[in-house]
């Protein structure tokens, strides 16, 4: 049978056997390959040159390298640009150095089985020549992480945060809302301190956008969440060149023109609110200066909290038309919502209302947003209650801080404390209210009291008895403030003996 074969037979099998021992040799060394010049594995996995890609523009190519110390399988697109190819290029090349680099110093026989990286890529179109790479970094089938490419061909630049959203703080806060609903749509969660670490740094964000959705990448554990945020969530934060980076449709242009023009409506109309605000505050003052009492002698405001009270209330309100005293009542919302009417006797009789919050929360331990819903609902509630919008502010527990100061400021409030405590809440016993009053009362002092205690109630008559004979003239907290030349934000505390 050997006879029979010429020799450029036998030229031709030593050439078919060179090759195949030359490719065995390259497998083994471990050297990085094209795909096209790598044998086929024993998993039957065909390896080319370039994936197939939808989009004619973009082409995708793969590259391996394996070894006994490792294996590494990248997915690399490439773009008309040499620009873009080079930034995706370069990302990839990091990638790979520092995953070399873990096992450079590690001896083969100490691992139970090579560590793998895989690089692999989803390419969306945004619009004609701009395209999302979507990037799944995975380390031996363990830590998955995404980095995302945003990319304008036809200008060969990266896309930015700021070429795509107005980055302020109303940005932030919308994200952050819109995140958290997605992720809760998806039944998936994130706590509230990787959240406050993801929207610390924007710059380390991952972002994908399209005509549908602008979606963020968190990384939660070994895994990486998506959470894509529905375009119309976001139209009032986008730049002006968002139409033509995503090809906005003329339906999506419409309403995101008009969401713009109802939120400059609601603008306007919060303007003249507030103007009508300070009208009243600035009537409410001028009412409270016409009957103020004469700058001479010793004069106290009375001040009562937490009410109104069914049964206590009006007993204050009795014993305070008896002595043709006038006070200032902080009142809780939820209590002015539960008790409309008593509210409205308290105006009606002409004392002061102040605002002590909805629930009586500690304002100190709420972020800007809770602190506003706390004042805001609270002054509503008491508004609709008794036509009166509160101005005066007295945070519980006497407890704030800048933020609390930062909200009164903006809604040009004032922020009342005292300078004597009743500590009516403490003994409820109406001799020991006297008592620590006498002992600490001085002219120009706010002093704290509270219309829930029967026991307030019982030392009132009493007690205005006695600072009547002493000289004292009762005033509200506007009245005091406008007698010691006292206006702004404050904190305002009275003075002390």
């Amino acid at each position: 049978m050997l006879r029979r074969i010429k020799p450029l037979g036998w030229l031709v099998i030593l050439a078919i056997m060179g090759l195949f021992l030359t490719g065995i040799s390259h497998l083994v060394s471990g050297q990085t390959q094209t795909v096209a010049n790598l044998p086929n594995r024993e998993t039957d996995i065909q390896l080319k040159d370039k994936l197939p890609s939808k989009y004619p523009d973009i082409s995708m190519g793969i590259e391996m390298k394996v070894s006994g110390a490792y294996q590494i399988r990248v997915q690399q697109p490439s773009t008309k640009s040499a620009t873009i190819n080079d930034i995706l290029r370069n990302w990839i090349d990091s990638q790979k150095d520092s995953f070399i680099d873990q096992f450079a110093d590690t001896s083969e026989d100490s691992k139970e089985e090579a560590p793998s990286l895989k690089i692999s890529v989803i390419t969306e179109q945004i619009a004609s020549d701009s395209y999302n790479f979507i990037f799944t970094e995975e380390e031996s089938d363990q830590r998955t992480e995404t980095k995302v490419f945003t990319i304008d061909v036809k200008h060969e630049r990266e896309l930015k945060l700021d070429d795509i959203l107005k980055m302020d703080d109303a940005t932030v806060k919308t994200l952050r809302e819109q995140m958290k609903a997605s992720l809760v749509k998806q039944d998936s969660s994130v706590s509230d301190d990787a959240l406050d670490r993801f929207f610390s740094d924007p710059s380390a964000w991952n972002w994908a956008v399209n005509q549908k959705a602008f979606t963020l990448y968190i990384d939660d554990d070994s895994t990486t969440l998506k959470a894509p945020i529905p375009i119309e969530s976001l139209y009032l934060h986008f730049t002006d060149d968002i139409a033509e980076i995503i090809d906005m449709s003329a339906e999506q242009k419409q309403e995101k023109n008009d969401t713009i023009e109802a939120e400059k409506e609601r603008i306007r109309k919060e303007k003249e609110q507030r103007k009508e605000q300070e009208k009243r505050k600035a009537e409410e003052r001028a009412k409270q200066q016409k009957n103020s009492p004469t700058h001479e002698g010793k004069y106290v405001a009375l001040t009562f909290d937490d009410g109104p009270s069914s049964d206590v209330t009006p007993r204050v309100l009795d014993t305070l038309a008896q002595h043709d005293a006038k006070a200032t009542f902080f009142m809780l919302g939820n209590r002015v919502e539960a008790l409309p009417k008593t509210a409205q006797q308290v105006a009606a009789a002409g004392h002061e209302i102040g605002n002590h919050t909805v629930d009586h929360a500690d304002l100190s331990t709420l972020d800007p947003e809770g602190i506003r819903n706390e004042i805001g609902q609270s002054a509503d509630s008491i508004e609709q209650a008794t036509g009166i919008r509160p101005y005066f502010i007295r945070p519980p527990y006497g407890a704030f801080n800048d933020a609390v100061i930062n909200d009164v400021a903006n809604q040009g409030d004032t922020l009342i404390l005292w300078s004597v405590d009743s500590l009516d809440w403490q003994s409820r016993n109406a001799n020991a209210v006297i008592s620590e009053i006498q002992k600490e009362i001085t002219s120009g002092a706010i002093v704290l009291m509270h219309d829930i205690h029967p026991s307030t109630a019982d030392a009132l008559p009493q007690l205005l008895d006695w600072l009547e004979s002493q000289g004292y003239q009762f005033v509200t907290v506007s009245q005091l403030l406008e007698m010691e030349g006292q206006n702004g934000v404050g904190p305002y505390y009275g003075n002390v003996k």
